[in-house]
């Protein structure tokens, strides 16, 4: 076994559900720490298939934060595909089959998922900023993004993926600690990151449990690690799981029918304890 696993071994719980799409971009999560909360998306890109899920379990806010997407930016990539398509160098190509009905495929589909982001932003309890969220000068804090939507009671569910900031924000959630219910982190470049990787899950295991982890089969191996070097992880804060926690002991750790290849045309990593 791996000693890197061992500063991650999940404890076991009876209420996960995985949100969002097969494939990458769903996450296996409490569904105890998704009642009532709030959801902050650090992180969408082109799929918002897990804060659609979210919605299926709470009715509260939604905020998406993303500065590399907007609903501009999607249509624009739609009518780049309309403008390539009557082009003579399109229409040169075209006269091979393949070429002509994939392009088409291609068309269609971002077609779609312009009108699947207008459709989900135009959501009353929906808000997406074209922001990024750092502690890096000029962009947005999370701690003040938590502090300027906190009323009293409230609690937030965090979905981070933000390419590798996720280890400059660990101080907002350690300082937001109590209004904070779950989050499923998606940590990169753990072979690189990985003595501030245990540093921060040390730090976070204080005041939350981690309750699943997955391996991302879209990294690479690291001999080192002696795993892949992108890891989904899920965490739920004490206050939630008040009775001793069970910690997965040994075996393969897999959530049959929740865990799912991020990269479909190869076979998910298996993790074993």
């Amino acid at each position: 076994m791996s000693t890197f696993l061992n500063y991650i071994r999940p404890i076991i719980t009876d209420d996960q559900v995985r949100l969002g799409r097969v494939n990458d971009g769903g996450y296996v999560v409490n569904e105890r720490s998704l009642k009532d909360a709030k959801l902050i998306s650090l992180g969408i890109n082109n799929d918002w298939s897990f804060e659609e899920s979210f919605l299926t379990y709470s009715s509260n806010a939604v905020m998406m934060y993303d500065g590399s997407v907007s609903k501009n930016i999607f249509l624009k990539i739609f009518l780049v595909d309309l403008v390539e398509i009557v082009s003579l160098k399109f229409l040169l190509k075209s006269f091979t089959g393949p070429f002509f009905i994939t392009y088409l495929k291609k068309t269609y589909a971002d077609f779609l998922t312009y009108l699947s982001f207008k459709k989900i932003t135009s959501k009353s309890n929906v808000k997406f900023f074209k922001e990024f969220v750092s502690n890096k000068a000029n962009k947005i804090k999370l701690n003040d993004i938590i502090q300027n939507n906190y009323i009293k009671g409230d609690s937030f569910f965090l979905k981070i993926d933000i390419e590798g900031d996720e280890y400059r924000i660990y101080e907002d959630i350690i300082m937001n600690n109590d209004f904070i219910s779950g989050m499923v982190i998606e940590f990169h470049d753990i072979d690189v990151m990985q003595s501030k990787f245990i540093e921060i899950i040390e730090a976070l295991k204080k005041h939350f449990y981690i309750t699943h982890i997955h391996a991302n089969n879209y990294s690479h191996f690291s001999d080192e690690l002696s795993s892949l070097c992108i890891y989904e992880i899920s965490f739920i804060n004490k206050r939630l799981h008040p009775n001793n926690p069970v910690s997965f002991q040994s075996g393969v750790y897999n959530k049959e029918g929740l865990d799912s290849s991020n990269n479909p045309k190869t076979k998910d990593f298996i993790i074993e304890f």
